[in-house]
């Protein structure tokens, strides 16, 4: 009796290693903290509306100019 419960903690030791190795314990990175996807800045030169889509300005109808200032 003894002699199997020694075999069958082996068994589960040896199990769990090999899951460790094979990447059972791997998982996602959580996302970075403070970093903010940076998106283009569209102004208009006649009113000065800002927009994050390049076209037309909704107010004017002037084009819109991608801004240098983020």
């Amino acid at each position: 009796m003894r002699k199997l419960a020694v075999v069958c903690y082996a068994l589960l030791f040896l199990i769990g290693v090999a899951c460790a190795l094979v990447g059972g314990g791997q998982s996602t990175p959580p996302p970075e903290q403070g970093k903010e996807e940076v998106r283009a800045r569209y102004t208009c030169d006649g009113c000065g509306d800002v927009s994050t889509a390049p076209g037309k300005c909704s107010l004017c109808g002037m084009d819109l100019v991608e801004s240098k200032a983020q």
